[in-house]
């Protein structure tokens, strides 16, 4: 019986340390799926709530910030025999100063393109104007893999209950098996005793006579 509770020990840090991943990777699939659902929703919002312009390169350059290169256009918005002169600006940088002068030189001065704005200045989410058309498909591939993260995390969790109630039956099953030696070895001890204690009173019963 003694020789069972090295076993016994090992099997609980192994269940130990498996409720310890499952806790890592819970976190992981939590803050994934979060991160995927802000995405998304931004995403999804930005594509219900957008007007689309033509718009028309007046010069080009490229700002450095924060370590980052941003190419930059200055444009002229026509809308309805209007024009607003504004600025547009890649909301993602890139550490490679060619690489951006690259991007900036996609759109040619003088030319107009599609460009992209929020709806009005109340809405929920501002965003500037931009070249890259928000997709609704990409908003919802966004969704779908965090609810898949999400749906992991929660399956996820119903294992971690079941490895923590297997670690709980561990544990008192060691505590019993304790128990039971202890209560074993006493059982010996008080029997060695009595056993002692019998022969004791024989042998001087024998000594009187």
């Amino acid at each position: 019986m003694l020789t069972s509770f090295p076993s016994s020990r090992t099997k609980q840090h192994l269940l130990k340390d498996q409720n310890s991943c499952i806790i890592i990777l819970i976190g992981i699939c939590c803050f994934l799926g979060c991160l995927l659902l802000y995405f998304g929703s931004q995403e999804l919002y930005k594509f219900k709530t957008l007007i689309i312009r033509h718009c028309q390169v007046k010069t080009f350059d490229v700002k450095h910030e924060r370590q980052s290169y941003f190419p930059r256009w200055n444009i002229t918005i026509i809308y309805k025999n209007e024009t607003i002169d504004d600025f547009l600006r890649e909301s993602v940088g890139t550490r490679s100063e060619r690489w951006a002068w690259t991007t900036a030189r996609k759109y040619k001065i003088n030319e107009t393109y599609l460009c992209y704005h929020s709806r009005n200045e109340t809405s929920i989410i501002q965003w500037g104007w931009q070249w890259n058309q928000p997709i609704e498909l990409k908003a919802y591939a966004f969704l779908l893999f965090a609810v898949i993260f999400f749906i992991i995390a929660i399956v996820l969790l119903i294992w971690r209950q079941y490895f923590k109630t297997k670690l709980n039956n561990t544990q008192q099953q060691r505590q019993l098996s304790t128990l039971l030696a202890n209560e074993e070895q006493q059982l010996v001890s008080s029997l060695q005793e009595s056993s002692r204690s019998t022969y004791n009173k024989s042998i001087k019963r024998q000594s009187k006579f």
